[in-house]
């Protein structure tokens, strides 16, 4: 497990500093992948460890790693704002109720 945040950190890096805008489930889906390769590197020693990168993961995760926000990338010319789905996304996977956000 440590592994894969390890890699999956660089991997969040790499993309931040290209300015790149990534989904909450998209930075799952590749915790995931990344899991399940570290696993068949490693036999049938590592296939009693399960991983579902859940929400709630990641946002231990984000935590772990001091990661509050996610990078928001600039927006390009004849492209849509991504701020709007992602706030929508932290909203979510907090679990805030309406009172608590302010717009």
């Amino acid at each position: 497990m440590e592994t894969m945040e390890r890699l999956l950190r660089v991997w969040l890096e790499d993309h931040g500093q290209r300015n790149v805008a990534l989904s909450v489930s998209v930075i799952q889906e590749k915790a995931k992948s990344l899991f399940d390769d570290l696993q068949r590197e490693q036999g049938a020693s590592s296939q009693t460890e399960t991983f579902s990168a859940s929400k709630g993961w990641f946002v231990r995760f984000r935590g772990r790693h001091c990661w509050p926000h996610l990078k928001m990338p600039s927006t390009a010319p004849g492209k849509e704002d991504p701020y709007p789905e992602v706030l929508k996304s932290i909203i979510q996977e907090g679990e805030y109720t309406p009172q608590r956000v302010s717009l």
